[in-house]
């Protein structure tokens, strides 16, 4: 989102504040990453792999779906968090 303000200063000059907002919610963001997340089965060398469905428990998940493992429920390390919320200000001065 952006916000900019106008002052005129005379005919022809004039003073620009703006504002810039990134992530305006502080959504999480978080980026699928890693092999644990992203391939479709959990064993390669199985020949019926993509006809039954995922294999992987973890297959585009954020939390550990793995019920054999000893995170199941937390976040997946793997993953990368996104950008934070960030603010751009700036000024301009036109003559």
């Amino acid at each position: 989102m952006r916000v900019q303000k106008r002052i005129q200063l005379g005919e022809n000059r004039r003073l620009l504040f703006s504002a810039e907002f990134f992530n305006i919610f502080n959504i999480e963001n978080i980026e699928l990453a890693g092999s644990q997340v992203t391939n479709y089965c959990s064993n390669t060398a199985d020949l019926t792999c993509g006809f039954t469905g995922p294999t992987n428990p973890n297959f585009l998940q954020l939390y550990d779906r793995n019920p054999t493992s000893t995170r199941v429920g937390a976040l997946l390390l793997n993953n990368n968090p996104g950008p934070p919320f960030q603010v751009q200000l700036g000024a301009r001065f036109q003559f």
